[in-house]
């Protein structure tokens, strides 16, 4: 799931899922969002002075969940430094 800024505000619950594809497993973090904003710039970017901050309430690691196992084709074009 993806939140926005504006997302997160209006409703903190916030979860993300990573992929291991070829161990087929699946990683599943559950919690609530906050938005940091800092003081100044961040490596000298004046619009990265925000962060996300989330306090995890649950994991859930899911073995051989995948019903496939995909094939590795190629790196995407859009991926920089490829």
């Amino acid at each position: 799931m993806f939140n926005t800024f504006g997302n997160i505000v209006s409703d903190p619950r916030v979860a993300i899922q990573l992929i291991d594809f070829e161990n087929k497993t699946l990683l599943h973090i559950q919690g609530f969002a906050e938005i940091i904003t800092l003081d100044g710039k961040f490596d000298g970017n004046p619009d990265m002075g925000r962060r996300v901050k989330i306090k995890i309430e649950n994991i859930i690691i899911a073995t051989d969940t995948l019903p496939f196992k995909p094939e590795f084709i190629s790196w995407s074009p859009m991926l920089p430094g490829r």
